[in-house]
């Protein structure tokens, strides 16, 4: 049967036994969240109904369960997303308007920059499987050193420290354009490019912790019957990110363009790039306490 039939029938079975009351099996754990959606499995034992629109079984209604915990988790995906999405735009972009120079003989292209993400995220994975997971091993106990969502934590806190760096360095480039009087020129400004390494290398720290442990979590939270909709649930989010990036900057730009100067122009020497960063980071910091209240809550699955 397919998923989303099943699903379809456990919020209809709750609908048309709203009026029943879930007996308590004191033998059976008792699981305090998203109780309403028991009554999907009770048609059958009050009424002795076949009717699968209005008795489901119990993995039915665990499966929807699994999926309404995790449905939170994904929402706090959207904000890392959105701010995810800055490295592969402004970042170039900021690169653009730096100096390139590598040498007296050679300019480093703009785009390239995101090369430093790659290969920070290539030696974080390995330094965290070879190095932090051994150590934490032996502080928890445990095998994995820490848990899914800890590692996911791990790197909403690092996507928020490469937001506090980018928009420092972005601070600094517009210090240097207004000392050598190129605020409203769009050209160079002599501050090298490589300042942005400095926030890109922490983007890459980021994709070894949440990146990395967002599949994971997708992957191994949801139940087999789910997986493959488990992974697209972590591609969509990041999918949804980037659309929410582009309504966002437009959203930013109009209200402060009514506060007399916009934010995020073409010439970004004539741009506040620098406080768009600092208001990612406050969006960031609420959305880490946002996921922090959410995983304490979160129970793993049980199925398999």
């Amino acid at each position: 049967m397919k998923f989303s039939v099943s699903m379809k029938q456990v919020l209809v079975a709750v609908f048309r036994n709203r009026n029943l009351q879930v007996r308590a099996e004191p033998n059976k754990p008792n699981h305090n969240d998203f109780k309403c959606l028991d009554k999907a499995a009770i048609g059958e034992e009050e009424h002795g109904s076949k009717d699968p629109w209005k008795a489901c079984t119990g993995r039915q209604v665990e499966e929807v369960k699994q999926l309404a915990r995790m449905l939170p988790m994904w929402l706090t995906v959207i904000i890392y997303s959105v701010t995810l999405a800055q490295g592969g735009t402004f970042f170039v972009k900021q690169s653009s308007t730096m100096d390139k120079s590598l040498g007296p003989h050679f300019n480093i292209p703009p785009a390239s920059t995101l090369a430093i993400v790659i290969i920070a995220t290539l030696i974080a994975v390995s330094a965290y499987d070879r190095l932090l997971v051994p150590i934490a091993a032996r502080i928890t106990g445990t095998e994995r050193g820490i848990t899914i969502l800890q590692r996911i934590g791990a790197g909403l806190v690092f996507i928020i420290l490469a937001m506090v760096i980018a928009a420092l360095v972005e601070t600094k480039h517009l210090k240097i354009a207004q000392a050598h009087g190129l605020m409203d020129k769009p050209q160079a400004v002599p501050i090298s490019v490589f300042w942005l390494a400095l926030p890109n290398v922490v983007l890459g720290i980021v994709d070894a912790f949440a990146l990395v442990g967002l599949q994971e979590f997708f992957y191994s939270q949801i139940l087999d019957s789910m997986r493959s909709l488990g992974v697209a649930s972590n591609l969509t989010a990041n999918g949804i990110g980037s659309f929410v990036s582009s309504l966002f900057i437009h959203i930013v730009n109009n209200v402060t363009g009514k506060m007399g100067h916009r934010w995020l122009l073409d010439n970004l020497n004539t741009s506040r790039l620098n406080k768009f960063y600092w208001l990612l980071v406050v969006l960031n910091a609420f959305n880490l306490l946002a996921f922090i209240f959410i995983a304490r809550r979160y129970k793993y699955k049980s199925l398999t």
